[in-house]
């Protein structure tokens, strides 16, 4: 009866649903089908706690049910302290009975009740005041007996009133209708209760109409898991006592609830789906469309908030702390140096060691530009993951063609890494991506969903979903494991974190990949290097058999430790170290440093080998520091085992796959000659001496640290620069694969793995020649072009076009759409110009109706003046709904020398003469004095200040006063430093209330990984302004540094241009100003030479397009 009225799913074939996920590609049926021949059971996930740590989970959903229907979420966590209900002493003011029952309520059940409550403010970013309160003044409520007797009791039986607000979560579009009213600004009253030596309670009134008499008493979820029903799903409350600080600066105790179970931002449970969903479309057979690991026991950490921002460091300690074995981060983002260094990171290795954790995180959606990869997913032991697609899956889940890759490529695999999904290596020239997983999956999302949102299951793509995808399977194969060794206890499999994750590793397939193993002659040819999916797709039958293989091959261990009564392995941690800095330009030769857990300093190194192709050294060292796991080194007996580590050594032998080619232009093992070409053939060894490299101590006052080593415990790594100079262009370069051997014996699962990496360019914008391509790009495709730009080119201009279609009356063919991504030369910069007209950068013959586009449509032109010297980044992708496109791909260039790089002095130097020299260029220059600019932007003030290491200096202006404060006049702010070489600064602007600098926040800032720092924001009447320079790493000089503030007015002024040529290079520019009309030069900033006046002049061709910039600075006479 229940089926026919709809209240439970009907059974049914379903649609062709196996292209909605990715399990075919992860082996995952193949490997539970070779697990259960073998053991005679099927792994299923459900003798693992799998974390989550994202935007919530839905608990009610029935993905994440079992098969009886009880939800197998174990634990629920609110980090973010969005939507929080505060409970403050006193809160309840008056309760009392109603002289009269009102028409429809009941007379046993109604109160009236006046109270002070605290509303959750709008953004996480700040705690409330408690003094701000809200009067709830005769409220009419419902309750049931037992509340009832304790709001009547005296003191109210120490109950309190809080709100749950749902415009606490809500940010632009982003809405919560909780109790599907279909209202999104409901407060809903919720009554704390003290257990007085019992679990507290709080009912939460989900009606939203005052009536809590079908309120459940919910404890903290950790007490017993109580949860109760909202509309569609079940919620339950995370209670903790807390302290907020009053206008005054006092503590306040406070009592809050989050509620936890609750999804608003549908990333979580989408990626719990993904991981563990036992069925994702209820309808369909038991076994077609499931998580991959579809019994795991579900822990989720809700660390990112609606209203923006994630903090998940507290959640992964937590989450590790109570038993997760695996934990999934599909959170992340790009810094400023990507280079596994931060915090997160190093917190994420020491659980790793500690707990035996494995973090599994998305290597974010950056893409597909170099060194992209983001953080956390940069740390050494975590796996970062990619993201892969088929076109059956594209196909299905969005209906577009979907190929990734040319049409007459040679289908080596159907997967292709999505467009999107960062490419490493790591700033430090690491391994990362680590591998890849199908990153595109229908899966759960919230039901509860506001008025015009989707709920239920939806469509997404990422990293984010990639992740997840292999956390499970990481997860699949602890279950596995575990099994087996109930079956086989005399011998058993690792299921500590850091083997789990070689296994996954050596069990990865490589796919669509050009690789070249010398010591085979194995070969493979493909689009693809390590640096787009990392060692391949995750594979669990892969997987299984390396996890075998690590146990049949292991040889002994030179270290040991008792625990308990067992003396057992330590499972050392080798950490390769290149000292060197990069083709980036960033030093990782332990000249740096960075602030670790605890406070203490930890100097960067390099973790691969980053060659410039332009360079001539052959012979890299690569140092290996051989360590005590963090478990080990913290036991009581952690002098014992680092005895043991200083007076043994381990042997390790080195093998080495290129990757882009399949010349072997490296070889890794080498002996230490100049001359190492014709050294020592691989495979070869090498014996890493006590604790192997070792660790300079960072120096308080510079920053700086060091390492050093034996001379036999490195790797040497020999590049062979004449097959280099024939390797054509793209990505190339080589992983190094170290396995600990013992005599003849040698293990089959490599320690540690570092990548050798090198940029070979298509062009070199030189001798007056740009770079001109034409080609054809596949719907999803990618094509990456890599162009030098050699130091002094002065503009650059990016032309893509694709061909008109083709159109007879009204039939329309020859459709082509692509898109253009640029990064400057130079760790991950975007041109600014390019980021500014990011919207721009489609060219398309049609639109995706297969209308023609008008003719200026098919073009996209862009230009950066002053570009970035090294290699700029130039990607084509081909646009989703155009099964081919046909492009064409411009890049020109000039190199322009101004006779003056400033126009400085008094103001009667604006009325003066400079000569342009056209020194080479790949076009003609025709300068144009018509379409050339000549302005007075504002004011401008320099000033030198010092900031000593580790420390921070606000800067004052030039007459010492810190607080600044600007006119209306004053249209926006910049602020620069510099002339601190060789040291790392960071810029912060302080928005402030007043001149005592309180109730201060953030309007802007920049960290890049050196001296020069810019940020700009528009001033606000009133407010007050404070720049913050922070010394970074402070290794040079006293930290001495110069800080610019220029003050950009509403309203430039403009003078005179006039231009001749004198020959067929060299133009002048003859420069006119009324300097009596000028409203700068009266202004008192500038007579009382407090500010000098500034701008520039725009030189410009007879296009308009941007050539050149003389900067100008006038002061007061």
């Amino acid at each position: 009866a229940d089926r026919e009225r709809g209240l439970s799913p009907l059974a049914g074939p379903g649609p062709q649903l196996s292209d909605f996920g990715g399990l075919a590609r992860m082996n995952v049926d193949a490997f539970r089908a070779a697990v259960a021949g073998e053991l005679g059971e099927v792994p299923d996930g459900s003798l693992v706690k799998l974390g989550i740590v994202d935007t919530g989970i839905t608990f009610g959903h029935p993905a994440f049910a079992d098969a009886t229907g009880a939800s197998r979420v174990e634990y629920m966590r609110d980090f973010t302290g969005e939507g929080r209900i505060y409970f403050l002493p006193g809160s309840i003011v008056d309760v009392r009975r109603p002289p009269a029952t009102p028409p429809g309520h009941d007379p046993n059940a109604t109160l009236v009740l006046s109270a002070d409550v605290l509303v959750s403010p709008t953004s996480v970013s700040r705690a409330p005041d408690p003094n701000k309160r809200t009067a709830l003044t005769d409220v009419v409520i419902q309750v049931p007996p037992a509340l009832r007797s304790v709001l009547l009791a005296p003191g109210h039986g120490g109950a309190r009133m809080g709100v749950f607000s749902e415009k606490a979560f809500e940010r632009g579009s982003r809405k919560v209708d909780l109790d599907q009213n279909g209202k999104t600004d409901d407060l809903l009253y919720a009554i704390y209760v003290p257990g007085h030596g019992r679990p507290d309670t709080v009912y939460l009134d989900v009606s939203g109409r005052g009536d809590f008499r079908g309120a459940t008493p919910l404890t903290s979820f950790e007490v017993a898991r109580k949860t109760a029903r909202v509309a569609q799903e079940r919620i339950g409350l995370e209670i903790r006592e807390d302290t907020l600080l009053d206008g005054a600066g006092a503590d306040v105790p406070v009592v809050t609830a989050s509620v936890v179970g609750f999804d608003p931002g549908n990333h979580g449970s989408h990626v719990a789906g993904i991981a563990a969903a036992r069925k994702i479309i209820q309808n369909a057979p038991d076994d077609s469309l499931r998580g991959v690991a579809p019994a795991a026991r579900l822990m989720s950490g809700r660390v990112c908030a609606n209203t923006g921002g994630c903090r998940a460091t507290q959640a992964i300690i937590a989450l590790a702390e109570a038993g997760a074995e695996v934990i999934n981060m599909s959170i992340g983002s790009l810094p400023e140096s990507n280079d596994g260094y931060g915090v997160q990171e190093t917190v994420i290795n020491r659980l790793t060691m500690q707990h035996g954790t494995v973090f599994v995180v998305a290597a974010s959606n950056d893409g597909p530009g170099r060194q992209t990869v983001g953080s956390p997913s940069v740390a050494s032991l975590a796996l970062s993951v990619a993201a892969t697609a088929t076109p059956g899956m594209v196909q299905r889940q969005y209906q577009y063609p979907g190929f990734g890759k040319g049409m007459g490529a040679s289908p080596a695999s159907d997967d292709y890494l999505l467009y999107f999904s960062s490419r490493g290596p790591s700033a430090a020239g690491g391994l990362k991506p680590d591998l890849a997983a199908p990153g595109t999956w229908l899966s759960a999302i919230q039901l509860n969903a506001a008025p015009g949102a989707a709920s239920g299951l939806g469509v997404m793509w990422g990293t984010s979903m990639a992740s997840p995808a292999a956390a499970g399977a990481v997860a699949m194969l602890l279950d596995a494991a575990k099994r087996y060794n109930m079956a086989h206890p005399a011998e058993p499999l690792a299921i500590d974190g850091r083997s789990l994750r070689r296994a996954v590793v050596a069990g990865a397939r490589p796919f669509d990949v050009t690789r070249f193993e010398p010591q085979t002659g194995a070969a493979r040819t493909g689009q693809y290097t390590f640096v787009d999916e990392g060692v391949g797709m995750i594979d669990l039958l892969g997987a299984w058999a390396a996890l075998k293989r690590e146990r049949e091959t292991r040889v002994p261990r030179a270290v040991t430790r008792f625990v308990g009564a067992i003396r057992r392995d330590v499972d050392l941690v080798y950490e390769p170290r290149v000292l060197a800095t990069h083709p980036n330009g960033l030093a990782y030769d332990g000249s740096r440093s960075v602030e670790s857990v605890g406070g203490a300093r930890e100097a960067r190194f390099g973790r691969g080998v980053w060659v410039d192709r332009d360079d001539t050294t052959s012979l890299f060292r690569v140092q290996v520091a051989r360590r005590l796991p963090t478990d080990a080194a913290e036991a009581p007996d952690a002098l014992d085992a680092l005895t043991a580590l200083r007076t043994t050594a381990d042997e390790l032998e080195i093998e080495t796959v290129i990757h882009g080619s399949h010349v072997p232009w490296v070889r890794a093992g080498v002996s230490t000659e100049i001359d190492c070409v014709d050294g020592v053939v691989p495979p070869a060894r090498t014996v890493i001496v006590g604790e192997g490299a070792i660790d300079v101590p960072v120096d308080p006052s510079t920053g700086a640290g060091g390492s050093l080593t034996h001379a036999g415990s490195v790797i040497h790594v020999c590049v062979d620069r004449g097959l280099l100079s024939t390797l054509p262009p793209g990505d190339h370069g080589a992983l190094v694969y170290a396995y600990r051997a013992h005599g003849a014996a040698r293990e089959s699962v490599p320690a540690f793995v570092f990548p050798v990496y090198v940029t070979v360019p298509d062009h070199t914008l030189a001798g007056h020649t740009g770079y001109h391509f034409t080609g054809d790009v596949s719907s999803f495709g990618v094509d990456r072009h890599y162009v030098d730009v050699p130091a002094g080119t002065t503009t650059l201009t990016v032309r893509l076009e694709v061909p008109a279609a083709t159109q007879i009356g009204n039939l329309v063919t020859d459709c082509a759409s692509v898109s253009l991504e640029a990064l400057e030369g130079g760790n991950t910069l975007v041109p600014p110009e390019f980021a500014a007209n990011a919207s721009r950068a489609v060219a398309r013959s049609c639109g995706s109706t297969g209308r023609p586009s008008s003719a200026a449509s098919r073009t996209v032109t862009l230009t950066r003046v002053a570009p970035h010297a090294g290699s700029w980044d130039l990607h084509v992708f081909g646009m989703y709904s155009f099964r081919s496109s046909p492009y064409s791909l411009d890049v020109d260039f000039a190199r322009l020398v101004a006779s003056k790089s400033l126009i400085e002095g008094d103001p009667s130097a604006l009325v003066s003469t400079f000569d342009v020299d056209v020194v080479d260029a790949s076009v003609p220059i025709a300068l144009s004095a018509a379409k050339s600019r000549y302005t007075l932007a504002g004011f401008s003030q320099r000033v030198t200040a010092a900031v000593a290491h580790g420390s921070t200096a606000d800067v004052p202006r030039a007459d010492g006063i810190v607080a600044r404060t600007y006119g209306a006049d004053v249209a926006q702010v910049v602020v620069r430093t510099s002339g601190s070489s060789g040291n790392d600064l960071d810029l912060e602007v302080l928005e402030c209330a007043d001149a005592t600098l309180a109730d201060c926040k953030r309007a802007a800032s920049s960290a890049g990984p050196d001296d020069r720092e810019e940020a700009s924001f528009k001033p606000k009447a009133g407010k007050v302004y404070v720049a913050r320079v922070e010394g970074y790493s402070v290794k040079k000089g006293d930290g001495t540094f110069t800080l610019v503030e220029e003050q950009k007015v509403h309203t430039p002024e403009s003078g005179t241009l006039a231009l001749s040529q004198p020959s067929p290079t060299k133009f002048t520019f003859d420069l006119g100003f009324a300097l009596g009309a000028s409203a700068i030069l009266a202004d008192a900033r500038f007579t009382t030479k407090a500010y000098a006046a500034f701008g520039e002049v725009d030189v410009r061709d007879a296009d308009g397009a941007a050539l050149l910039r003389v900067d100008v600075r006038v002061t007061a006479p």
